[in-house]
């Protein structure tokens, strides 16, 4: 069954080489499932690039939110954003079919703000203008420019639902550097060669230093590393998103201090 499904549903996959892509649940104390603070995401992406050694060639930090905009017309509307961290197209080795990915300078916070369109968003709302990149759009009080689109055969739901753009992570780094908010989930694709078994090996001693240094956090957590076709594949229905609903329950100080960016988009198995 599962070779059947895997072909199905998994060797379609938009992107290059998905056998290699790795999921990284966080696991709390009590071995629930629960998402990871950007600083642990962070300090998997420096082991990932410390050494040629590493398991991984990149790992990647992203959050679902619910974002208002407010443009004339029929483009008012509520829209889903994936804000993901800049390696999120080189884990997935995608890029836009139009215009570029954002750069590290657009993750810092009070930069201007950028997005980048999927395909579908892009007709249904734009009628497929070519003349998008570098128009100004309203998403909650921000001005944001469209820098991109992605490829049609990106618009993939059944890793994250239906997403209608992609943003950077730029939520104010107060928030983002608290230990206690575990809103991002971790991604990662190994090196060739590389096993799931290898890689969780690795990230054993980031945990033990979690625990020694952050104790009220960190004591007890665990990780459960999978590769993504297999967590997309067992549970039910996907154990890959059975475990959202909790991490964004885990907002904390961000529904106090976003003032304009709504509640985390809910998870949708598409």
């Amino acid at each position: 069954m599962y070779t059947l499904v895997d072909v199905l549903m998994f060797r379609s996959a938009p992107f290059p080489d998905p056998d290699r892509l790795l999921f990284i649940q966080g696991l709390t104390a009590q071995g629930q499932p629960d998402g990871f603070s950007y600083p642990e995401i962070e300090e998997m992406r420096a082991l990932a690039a410390s050494s040629s050694s590493s398991a991984f060639e990149t790992i990647t930090a992203s959050s679902q939110w619910n974002n208002d905009m407010a443009e004339p017309g029929p483009a008012r509307g509520t829209l889903v954003s994936l804000d993901a961290s800049i390696d999120f197209f080189r884990t997935f080795q995608v890029q836009p079919m139009l215009g570029r990915p954002y750069s590290a300078d657009e993750e810092v916070p009070g930069r201007t703000q950028v997005a980048i369109l999927s395909h579908k968003l892009w007709q249904s709302r734009f009628g497929g203008d070519p003349g998008i990149i570098g128009r100004t759009l309203r998403l909650n009080a921000e001005q944001v420019t469209v820098i991109g689109v992605m490829p049609p055969s990106f618009g993939y739901p059944l890793f994250w639902g239906p997403i209608d753009l992609w943003r950077p992570v730029t939520i104010p780094r107060h928030i983002v550097e608290d230990r206690n908010n575990h809103f991002f989930s971790a991604i990662g694709r190994l090196r060739p060669g590389v096993t799931a078994a290898q890689a969780t090996a690795q990230l054993r001693p980031l945990l033990a230093r979690w625990a020694h240094d952050y104790p009220q956090v960190s004591a007890g957590r665990g990780v459960k590393v999978m590769l993504l076709q297999k967590a997309l594949l067992t549970g039910s229905p996907f154990e890959f998103i059975t475990w959202l609903p909790v991490r964004r329950r885990r907002r904390g100080a961000v529904d106090r201090v976003l003032q304009h960016r709504q509640s985390p988009a809910r998870p949708r198995c598409g």
